[in-house]
């Protein structure tokens, strides 16, 4: 997990998470992780799942999300679960935080 935050222990300021985790251990929380990026849990509704041909083409699965002054996005491939979250980030959108993962796998 990589954090940025503008201000160290300003939790108003501007703050970007990076996270991933790497499907090859053979954790017991993996099946659980893979459910909730397919979002074959109940996610909250605000939550959009994307569609688009470029995850579903790969078999890839994930999601965003506004929550409050947060935008996460969680993309999940065969073998990477990874997390974005920015906070307090003016105009930023959950697509935002789906395009730090893509700067990411990129």
């Amino acid at each position: 997990m990589c954090a940025y935050m503008a201000v160290i222990g300003d939790i108003s300021a501007p703050a970007a998470t990076l996270g991933v985790m790497d499907f090859s251990g053979g954790s017991d929380e993996i099946p659980m992780i893979k459910r909730t990026c397919a979002g074959d849990d109940e996610l909250t509704p605000s939550v959009t799942k994307i569609d688009a041909d470029w995850v579903q083409s790969r078999g890839w699965s994930g999601w965003t999300i506004s929550n409050g002054t947060t935008r996460q996005a969680m993309l999940c491939t065969e073998d990477h679960a990874f997390s974005a979250g920015l906070s307090n980030v003016p105009g930023s959108t959950p697509e935002d935080a789906l395009n730090v993962i893509l700067a990411a796998v990129d």
